[in-house]
């Protein structure tokens, strides 16, 4: 996707998990600062910019980008920065990392790049879509991706995972406390 700044053709940029935690008060952001952010034209030259443009792009961008962001499909595997990783799969998930992306979750705000490490953890070689093998999880594995390549992970890719697995959580509960009413129902 691109956009027309005073007659040229800009392309916008991904959004990354850092500059999704510079850019989530949007409305803070002037509008130089917003084209700025998802074109990478330093704010200076934006400025320069004719007044409709800026307004123009900018809410554009507001927009429309932003609810691209939200509507990705669901990657199963993702090459990232020359790596394969594989989304975490929920029937296989251990005790461990449940528990700490629970912990990981509920903490305000929360550090997105360490629940996308979370979500995609290192393919095994040779393993890919449904039938993928995931490495072994660790906490400090994923903490070093987190403070490392994970810093610039697609926003886009983090949504599609993080809805998933927060559907997957919100059903699994569900069934668990239907099949509880009904062990109590029984057992009366």
């Amino acid at each position: 996707m691109n956009v027309v700044l005073d007659g040229v053709d800009y392309p916008v940029l991904d959004l990354t998990l850092d500059k999704y935690n510079f850019f989530k008060d949007v409305d803070k952001l002037g509008d130089p600062q917003v084209i700025s952010l998802f074109t990478g034209i330093p704010v200076d030259d934006v400025k320069q910019a004719p007044f409709p443009d800026v307004k123009f792009v900018a809410n554009f961008l507001r927009t429309q980008v932003i609810q691209d962001q939200n509507n990705s499909p669901l990657e199963l595997t993702y090459t990232f920065k020359g790596k394969n990783y594989g989304l975490i799969i929920p029937s296989k998930i251990s005790f461990e990392e449940w528990i700490n992306l629970e912990v990981f979750t509920s903490k305000k705000p929360m550090d997105l790049p360490l629940i996308a490490a979370h979500l995609y953890k290192p393919l095994v070689e040779g393993t890919s879509g449904e039938t993928r093998k995931l490495q072994a999880y660790s906490l400090q594995e994923c903490q070093e991706r987190a403070n490392g390549d994970f810093q610039e992970f697609p926003l886009k890719v983090f949504m599609s995972a993080f809805f998933f697995l927060t559907t997957f959580a919100t059903e699994y509960i569900k069934l668990t406390l239907s099949s509880m009413e009904m062990k109590q129902t029984e057992s009366k």
